[in-house]
This record gives C-alpha cells, structure tokens and sequence, in this order.
C-alpha cells in the first residue's frame, strides 16, 4: 500500500507583512516482506515561510519586519513489525528528525536591565532590537516494542533512545542604544541532546467494551539550556 498527500497553502494577509506561503507532503509506503513481518517508511517534506500571522486585539501591534522561515528537508521513519504468533508482535521503529527555522526582525522588544558600578539593577525597560535567530537540529531516534495480546490481557513494553545536536546562532544589533550597549553583539551554541525512554504497560477488559490501563515509564532526557531566546548561551539541562 502507498500514499501521497500533498498540501499548498498561500495567503496574501490581510495587513502589511500578513502573508504565508506553505508547501508540505507526505509518502507513506508499506510492504508486506512475508507472512509475518512487513515494513513501514514514511517521509515528510516542509517548506513554510510566512511574515507576522500572529494574532492581535490591537492590528496596530503588528510587527512589520518580523519573518520566519523553517525547512523540514525531510523526515524520515522506517518501522518493521514481525509477528511471532496471533497476537505477539516486536515492533522496531528508527527514524531522522531535521528541522531548520529562520527567525529575524527589526523591531523585537527586548528587556533592557541598568545596573550600577556594584552590579545592582536600578532601572528596567524595554528597547527594539534588530534581531537574527537561525536553529538547525538533527536527532535520530530508535524504538523497540514488545506486544501480547491476550484473551482479556494486553501487555506492551519497550524502550526508546534518541540522539542528535543542536546548532543555534543569534545577532542582536542596538545600533539605536550607540554608547550604551555594544552596537552589535552575536553568539552561538553546538549542544547535544540525548534522550531515554522505558515504558510498561498492562490493558485489561474485566467485561466488555470496558478497559483499564495501567502502566510504568522512566524517562531521562539531557537538551540544551538555552536556545529558544536569543540572547542565546550555551550549557546543558536534564529532567528526568
């Protein structure tokens, strides 16, 4: 079995810099190998570029330099099910997830601290700045599934593990703050990010068209601390 979605989106907005331009698809291919395994690949293609489509109470509050852009080029997952027996299946899935967005606009209001000779903030405000933002990922991700099904039981358990970087650079220029802070200032990271997943899970139907689920999951995930918002910095953060 196979299929193809595509989608095209284009608007023009209905204000200055309100447009938005979208391309994306989808193949989906899935082939029965043998009686008992078959194979699943997926692939995913995005293209979006749009100015300020966010939404405001006050149309004046629009931002009209804001732009953004991001390219999915493309996604990739790969699954492949065998089945023991009825009802006893190992599941295996392996994909790449890639995604680049571009971020820039003149007048992004940005908190603006004062400090004194001690280091003690007497002042606080806000100040537009000329802001770049550019955030590129790659992760790559494995899972492992174990399913029996039971006459009234489902047992489900597995384990996923996923790796991959993030590359993030930022600009900020005050060119209107010359004498109080530098007229450009830039930075940027190369973290990773790595995360762990275990789970169990138990589905019983004590009577018909009833299900009760209960289940167990650890997950351990280590990304970077600060690659959101620019001023961007490096380091690293874990929750787990």
């Amino acid at each position: 079995a196979y299929a193809l979605d595509l989608d095209y989106q284009h608007n023009n907005g209905d204000r200055v810099n309100n447009d938005l331009d979208d391309i994306e698809w989808y193949t989906t291919i899935k082939q029965q190998v043998t009686p008992q395994d078959s194979a699943l690949v997926m692939v995913k293609y995005e293209n979006y570029s749009s100015g300020d489509n966010f939404q405001y109470y006050d149309q004046s509050q629009a931002r009209p330099n804001y732009h953004f852009d991001e390219n999915q080029e493309p996604i990739l997952v790969g699954g492949w099910n065998h089945e023991w027996s009825p009802g006893i299946h190992t599941l295996l899935l392996a994909g790449r997830l890639v995604n680049d967005q571009d971020v820039s606009d003149k007048g992004t209001p940005q908190l603006l601290l004062t400090e004194d000779s001690t280091g003690k903030v007497y002042a606080a405000g806000t100040n537009d700045f000329d802001v770049n933002y550019q955030n590129n990922f790659d992760i790559y991700s494995v899972e492992l599934n174990q399913l029996f099904e039971l006459n009234l039981v489902t047992l489900s358990f597995g384990s996923r593990y996923q790796s991959g970087t993030f590359n993030t650079q930022d600009q900020l220029n005050t060119t209107n703050l010359a004498g109080i802070l530098p007229p450009s200032t830039s930075g940027s990271a190369d973290e990773g990010f790595q995360r762990v997943t275990g789970y169990c899970y138990a589905t019983i139907e004590p009577i018909e068209r009833l299900w009760i689920t209960a289940g167990l999951a650890y997950d351990d995930v280590s990304y970077p601390d600060n690659y959101r918002q620019p001023p961007i910095s490096s380091g690293q953060a874990q929750a787990s």
